[in-house]
């Protein structure tokens, strides 16, 4: 109904320009990384290492797919830990997230209903040695690109993600992740890819940083200025 008296709609997904109401008046502006301390790539720590999810932690946005992931991981790599960092937006997130801390205690959790600052989630990354990004799968959230994989390559972080998602091909083409399923049943033919050798420096990653977005927002701010 208001969307008659809105001079321009600006997005954060690609998804959200088939909206029947916005015409042709947006501008895509995704929510991609700052350039903060960037860490050179470095080989984790195969034999205990750290594997992370941050930002919402919900069922909706896939921690029982990724804490299930892990929990094949840890199968093969009885050392390795999972932490999670970031908000837990509901009660039957919150109530499956206990349950599985309480029953493993190498699964542990910073935030929780309140959430955390973002510095808290920034020195996640820094310590993490595996960022894991899984959704289930909806059709609410399948052409979303989740911001946690521009934060996790700013780092360096190499990512644990599925098949088949729209950031799929994105982040192997930047050699940033490897796939795994839960459903493979064993993380055994992961463990050999986990010590790849990820972000080469013969790649281009200045497209996941805010700037050229920044760009596209002063120029779209300087024309609805001069458009009144």
């Amino acid at each position: 109904m208001s969307a008659p008296f809105i001079s321009h709609f600006t997005l954060a997904e690609n998804s959200y320009t088939a909206l029947p109401f916005i015409g042709t008046r947006w501008t895509v502006l995704q929510n991609k990384a700052l350039p903060l301390a960037v860490r050179t790539a470095r080989k984790a720590n195969l034999n205990a290492p750290v594997f992370l999810v941050t930002g919402t932690l919900s069922l909706t946005y896939g921690v029982r797919e990724a804490i299930d992931a892990f929990m094949k991981i840890h199968e093969t790599i009885p050392g390795s830990q999972l932490h999670l960092c970031g908000k837990v937006p509901d009660k039957k997130s919150n109530q499956f997230i206990a349950e599985t801390i309480s029953s493993h205690p190498y699964v542990t959790l910073t935030g929780g209903s309140y959430g955390v600052p973002y510095e808290t989630i920034q020195s996640a990354i820094v310590h993490a040695d595996f960022g894991m990004v899984f959704y289930p799968d909806n059709p609410a959230i399948n052409e979303c690109f989740p911001t946690k994989i521009w934060e996790y390559m700013s780092h360096r972080l190499p990512i644990i993600i599925q098949e088949d998602r729209t950031w799929t091909n994105y982040c192997l083409e930047k050699n940033a992740a490897v796939i795994f399923s839960a459903e493979q049943g064993s993380a055994s033919e992961l463990l050999p890819m986990l010590g790849s050798n990820f972000y080469p420096a013969s790649i281009d990653y200045s497209d996941i940083y805010w700037a050229a977005e920044e760009h596209k927002l002063t120029e779209l701010i300087n024309t609805l200025m001069s458009d009144h």
